[in-house]
């Protein structure tokens, strides 16, 4: 017969194991003290990221159940490694499976191309790599920022979007536009006089400016 039980656990004080240089995590490198925290463990965020939320605190509890659980006086290393993993694991879930926020067809194709261009920035910024069709631009852009560049056709083509949204796809762009969310890139030109202008032709590609809130 199952039965319900509730475990207590209280926390007097948080020791942590003095060899956690060099794990081998991102989230771990990249773990800091909030402002205002001081160094308690339970004052924490993961990097700049915040869309990683409380993700920080969830490892730190997790972490901290486990060696309660194993009866250990203070969090091992591999205690606490194991805590991030996992950790890790959910914000790779979180950006696969999110909540649908939109109500109407057109808020739907909003929410899902604004979505298919974060991700394709964030993926383009981790590898530092520039779409392959970005060599063919005349632009003053420096080569290490060329990443930014984020193709719009080819991110909705890979997710079927023209097909899915069809005539949304314009107005979407156009709010994007228009509420600052993306920039549109255009190549140089000269004029008669050999002075550099901002070409009046549209190229495939835009720049993220500010992020949807």
């Amino acid at each position: 017969r199952l039965t319900s039980n509730v475990v207590v656990l209280v926390v007097r004080e948080i020791t942590f194991a003095n060899d956690f240089d060099g794990l081998p995590l991102g989230l771990a490198a990249q773990t800091e003290p909030m402002s205002g925290c001081g160094t308690r463990p339970m004052g924490v965020r993961i990097g700049d990221d915040l869309a990683r939320g409380r993700l920080s605190e969830h490892a730190l509890r997790i972490a901290l159940i486990t060696a309660a659980c194993n009866g250990d006086a203070e969090i091992s290393k591999p205690c606490l490694e194991a805590a991030l993993r996992f950790c890790e694991w959910q914000e790779r879930l979180r950006q696969v499976f999110k909540p649908g926020l939109a109500e109407t067809k057109d808020a739907e194709a909003f929410e899902a191309v604004w979505s298919a261009l974060k991700e394709q920035y964030n993926k383009q910024k981790s590898t530092g790599e520039a779409h392959p069709k970005v060599a063919n631009l005349d632009t003053d852009m420096e080569q290490e920022h060329l990443w930014k560049l984020i193709h719009f056709t080819d991110v909705l083509n890979s997710k079927s979007y023209y097909r899915r949204y069809g005539r949304f796809i314009s107005q979407v762009r156009k709010t994007l536009v228009e509420e600052g969310f993306i920039l549109e890139v255009r190549e140089d030109e000269e004029d008669e006089r050999g002075k550099v202008k901002m070409g009046k032709g549209k190229t495939p590609f835009v720049l993220l400016t500010k992020d949807v809130k």
